[in-house]
């Protein structure tokens, strides 16, 4: 649920540390993302309340499972759905893609941390001619 509200790929979440949540400014800051370099992510409310239902459970580290637990939880969750054809990142994507319809490319970039913004362009931004429409009026 996080990644779908936060676009944050799967070694971001597991990643955060609490020293690098502002629940105030609602921001995470990533020390260190797939492009190798750091990034704040914008948090909406949603992110923030499940962030929250993790504390006291470690000092430090907001989730404290490994990489290959949380791959391994999602294909046992995942079958146990009857879904196959579904991956981790395919939350990040979903949440671009909702997010684009609310903000601009060069905002969605920030999230995303995509430095070329084409890719968001063309990937993320589904909107027809009658999506654009409705919001000319």
């Amino acid at each position: 649920m996080l990644a779908v509200n936060s676009a944050m790929r799967s070694g971001e979440i597991l990643s955060l540390k609490w020293i690098n949540i502002d629940f105030e400014k609602k921001v995470a800051h990533l020390e260190m993302t797939k492009n190798g370099e750091p990034r704040d992510v914008p948090l909406n409310s949603k992110s923030i309340s499940l962030i929250q239902l993790m504390i006291g459970i470690d000092e430090d580290k907001v989730f404290t499972i490994t990489n290959e637990s949380r791959d391994a939880l999602f294909r046992k969750l995942k079958k146990k759905a009857g879904i196959k054809d579904l991956h981790f990142h395919d939350s990040r994507a979903e949440a671009l893609t909702r997010f684009s319809k609310k903000i601009d490319v060069m905002r969605l970039a920030r999230i995303s941390g995509h430095k070329d913004v084409n890719i968001l362009f063309n990937t993320y931004y589904r909107e027809t001619a009658e999506d654009i429409a409705k919001l000319l009026d």
